[in-house]
């Protein structure tokens, strides 16, 4: 999307700092995407589940934010993700200042749901709570960090780590 710098920065140091968490937990992994990608792609995969932490940092300063947010690409890549994997939990998180057709959000968390994958999102002065059942409202950079930590919170995912 075309979130200011400080929100970006704030936004990358977040997602940084939740892949490092999950990264450690014995038997996950992670996959972080950018809509929208570089150059002409919709989506660039900036970090895969076998990729090293070392490697995603050394991939994140540069990400900048441009344009649109191609939302529908997005949820069509998480579940495209998901697909393949045979983890008993599934978890697409998505940080957002683009606004969710609420309609389609809805129609692809059911889809989600089918396919085994849990669906948390992060709006970022935008109020898309209708488009998505686990969902936070930040409207301040300095919000990002608690705000996904709230998000996070209320995920069965995390739930199930905590068991």
């Amino acid at each position: 999307g075309s979130m200011g710098v400080l929100t970006m920065t704030l936004a990358k140091a977040a997602v940084n700092a939740l892949v490092r968490a999950v990264d450690r937990i014995k038997g996950t992994a992670s996959r972080v995407a950018l809509f929208p990608g570089l150059d002409n792609d919709h989506i660039a995969l900036l970090k895969d589940t076998m990729e090293t932490l070392a490697s995603f940092e050394h991939k994140l300063p540069p990400v900048d934010a441009y344009g649109a947010t191609p939302i529908q690409e997005a949820m069509r890549w998480g579940l495209d993700s998901f697909k393949l994997s045979r983890a008993r939990s599934k978890l697409l998180v998505i940080i957002t200042d683009g606004r969710f057709n609420a309609q389609y959000a809805q129609s692809m968390q059911e889809k989600l749901k089918a396919a085994g994958v849990e669906f948390a999102l992060m709006s970022i002065g935008i109020n898309n709570s209708e488009a998505a059942r686990n969902h936070v409202l930040v409207h301040q950079a300095d919000q990002i960090n608690s705000g996904l930590l709230q998000l996070m919170s209320q995920t069965e995912f995390a739930r199930t780590l905590t068991r």
